[in-house]
């Protein structure tokens, strides 16, 4: 078998936009393949992302579209420990649905489970926060976004905290199963975030044991202003002013 043709023809039948690593051919000579990719990228069927780890470009109408770097992040992590990754930023609020902006930026930042003092994407910088995610371990990229603008209810771009209230309400009434899964999320999120999951969910209907849950979680004494009690009457009883 000729390696070099056997890669390349995988390569081309993949889609654009599509990551490769060395790992997708596991089962050939590591610096062949590794021989081979770097060749794939002088002549333009790969673009290098990170050490090992090379994309497919995808042309838009602005020109090649840079990988994904939270997918990206996630592969380069993983050598060392398995790692959660969601991207973080105001790309939490694109992801949410609460905007349709995404600022220009020279780095990207990313939320991981596994610290990393510096990542380079390509020629991108890359931003890691480090955070404990055991407790979102089952979450999908809409459900973190939407934790996530909880915790920034105030920094969504263009946009006010009542506006972002109501439409993340909006979303959450619509679909009752995300609804739990962000409650039980909450759980071990900051006290602010506990009591708007809370009211959230009361200005719902919700009815759970998780609701109380939360409510003994929070010191009784404590106000929250957030900004939001005008267009959430339930506010009040979370003790958000």
């Amino acid at each position: 078998m000729n390696i070099s043709r056997y890669i390349k023809t995988q390569i081309t039948k993949g889609t654009d936009g599509q990551i490769w690593s060395y790992k997708d051919f596991s089962d050939l000579p590591l610096t062949t393949v590794a021989k081979v990719f770097s060749r794939l990228a002088k002549t333009g069927l790969l673009i290098r992302a990170s050490k090992g780890i090379y994309y497919k470009p995808k042309k838009t109408i602005l020109g090649i579209a840079s990988a994904d770097p939270v997918q990206v992040a996630t592969m380069v992590l993983n050598k060392k420990k398995k790692a959660q990754v969601f991207a973080g930023g105001w790309s939490v609020f694109y992801n949410a649905r609460l905007t349709t902006q995404v600022p220009a930026s020279a780095t990207t930042t990313i939320i991981s489970s596994t610290p990393h003092r510096k990542l380079k994407i390509g020629s991108n910088d890359v931003r890691v926060i480090y955070r404990n995610l055991a407790h979102m371990k089952n979450a999908n990229p809409l459900d973190f976004a939407l934790v996530q603008s909880l915790r920034d209810i105030k920094k969504v771009p263009d946009a006010s905290a009542q506006d972002t209230v109501l439409k993340i309400q909006q979303m959450l009434k619509l679909d009752k199963d995300r609804l739990d899964r962000i409650i039980s999320y909450a759980q071990h999120e900051p006290p602010r975030v506990r009591a708007l999951a809370g009211a959230l969910a009361q200005s719902l209907k919700h009815s759970s044991h998780q609701l109380d849950k939360l409510r003994k979680s929070l010191n009784p004494l404590t106000k929250y202003k957030l900004g939001i009690a005008q267009v959430l009457p339930t506010a009040s009883n979370w003790n958000i002013i």
